[in-house]
Formats: C-alpha cells, structure tokens, sequence
C-alpha cells in the first residue's frame, strides 16, 4: 500500500457512515430546511396572497406589525401558556397518581393497563372529533347528561368562558398516558433497598412516597414535564381546530391557530410566518434547557 492510500484510509473510513446516511440527510433537509429558509423571506417581507403585488424587503415594518401594533399575538400567547400550564399540571398530576397506582402489584394490573395507554395512540384529529361530538349540544353525551337535569341544548365548546375547558379536557384525555409511562418507568428503575429500610423503620405507604419517593423522582419528573410542555406547545393546533377552530370568536385561538388563520385564512403570509418562528424559537429556547438539564444529570 502507497503512503497516499495510508493516508487517504482513515478519512475514507470516516465519511463511509455519511455516506450511508446521506438519503436519511437529504430527505430530511428537503423537508426542514427548504420551508424554514422559505419562512424565513416570508418574513421579512410583504407576502399578501390577494395582492402579490405588495411584495418587498419590510422585516421591521412586519416585525412592528405583529408584536407592537397587534394585540392579537399577546392574546393568543397568553391562550397557549394558560392551555400549556393546565394540561401539563393535570396530566402530571394523574399521571403520577396512576403511575404509583400501576406500581404497586395487583390482580389484573397487566390486563387493564393497555386500556389506560389506548387514548395515547390516537391521532390528535380523531380525539378531537371524539370530543367535539361528545360536546355537541343537540345530540353528544354530556348534552344528554345534562338535558337530564334540564340544560337544553348547552355545549361548553360554543361558550367563549367555558371553550378552553373541553379543549383542556380533551388534551388531558389523550396525553395523560405519556406521563404515566415516563413516571411510571422512573417508579420501577428506583432501587429498592430504601423503600424496604423505611418499612422496616415503620413508615406508612404514604410517607414512603412523599419523603423517598418523590425526592428520589425529582430528575425523571423534570425530564417528564419539561418533554411534555415542550410537546404540548407545539402540539396546540390539531385538537383546537377540529373541536372550537379557536372559537367562539377568538376563545381558544393558540398560537398555533394563529399561524394557520393569518396564512390561510386572512392570507397575511408574512404574518403567520413570523408567528410561527416565533414558536420555533421558544420551542428551541426549552429544548436547549432540555438538553442542558440532561447533560449536568449525565454529569453529576
């Protein structure tokens, strides 16, 4: 073997795993990096679809546009952030309690515990079509309920106080077992000799699970909450538009929603792409404290 091939080997031998992912890489850079440089111009520019003709370089007069002079951006951030704040409490809340509920050992815990995981694999458009006709007025289930102590035709959905509720509902419904399975695989990974030296020192199950437990759990409770608000906050589009569409008015208009009715509805591209980038950058804001608090973890 010459000195040239000696010396050519190993830099082949490293660029032979990119080489073989190379048309993983280049689907996914078709699909990721094309639309965010295509938001990007949108943008910072005019791109209004009933008037093309107003296309041009205005970052800052689009900027302005959105953040300072509409109040409609603030009121859909605080919608998302009060969505994000419930749903996530409400699911870690039940899903801890199921978590330590699936813990412990009981007669057809194995038979059961599948049907607490199967709203989970739903689409978020079909759990939305679920809710929606469950809250229908005329003829849904809980307006049956209802209509039997004498509310007619009442649906929480069409009530701009009470819209944000089912939607909440809805969301706790189907991601609640995310939270149960994080938690629960954080219960079983925990060694056992503490909990077996405070029964012997006598503690109730109850004290065993406040001051050993949970303390013990802080790292995978975290990781858990942290995974399921960054989840929650991208995902606040799909169920919102099947059940309200971000009514009544604009009740339950996320972010997200938002994005969607400037671009597609109203047709102010350059609007519904700064609010979407926006979005982009908070969600890269939690996942970078993430990774942070993951790294020091791996660390300590």
């Amino acid at each position: 073997m010459s000195g040239a091939e000696i010396y050519r080997a190993p830099l082949l031998r490293r660029l032979r795993p990119l080489l073989f992912l190379s048309p993983t890489l280049l689907i996914l850079l078709s699909i990721t990096l094309f639309p965010l440089v295509y938001s990007l111009y949108l943008a910072s520019h005019t791109v209004i679809l009933t008037n093309p003709m107003l296309s041009g370089w205005s970052l800052t007069d689009n900027l302005r546009e959105v953040f300072i002079e509409s109040p409609e951006y603030w009121e859909s951030m605080l919608t998302t952030l009060i969505l994000v704040v419930a749903v996530v409490t409400l699911e870690f809340v039940l899903g801890l309690m199921l978590a330590y509920f699936f813990f412990s050992n009981f007669r057809g815990r194995n038979l059961i515990f599948p049907f607490f995981l199967m709203p989970m694999m739903l689409t978020p458009v079909v759990v939305g079509t679920i809710w929606r006709f469950l809250f229908n007025g005329e003829f849904g289930l809980i307006a049956g309920l209802l209509k039997a102590v004498g509310v007619e035709n009442y649906s929480i959905l069409n009530q701009p106080s009470t819209a944000l509720v089912g939607i909440v509902i809805a969301d706790v419904w189907q991601w609640t077992p995310f939270m149960l399975l994080l938690l629960l695989a954080g219960m079983r990974a925990l060694p056992r000799s503490p909990f077996e030296a405070a029964q012997v020192d006598g503690a109730n199950a109850f004290q065993i699970f406040r001051d050993i437990m949970l303390p013990m759990m802080k790292p995978i409770i975290i990781i858990a909450v942290l995974m399921r608000t960054i989840d929650a906050f991208n995902r606040m589009f799909d169920i919102i538009y099947i059940m309200t569409n971000g009514g009544p008015g604009r009740a339950s208009e996320t972010l997200a929603v938002m994005a969607f009715r400037q671009s597609f509805e109203y047709f102010f591209m350059h609007q519904g792409a700064i609010v979407a980038l926006s979005m982009l950058v908070i969600i890269t804001i939690m996942v970078k404290i993430l990774n942070r608090f993951i790294a020091g973890r791996k660390g300590a």
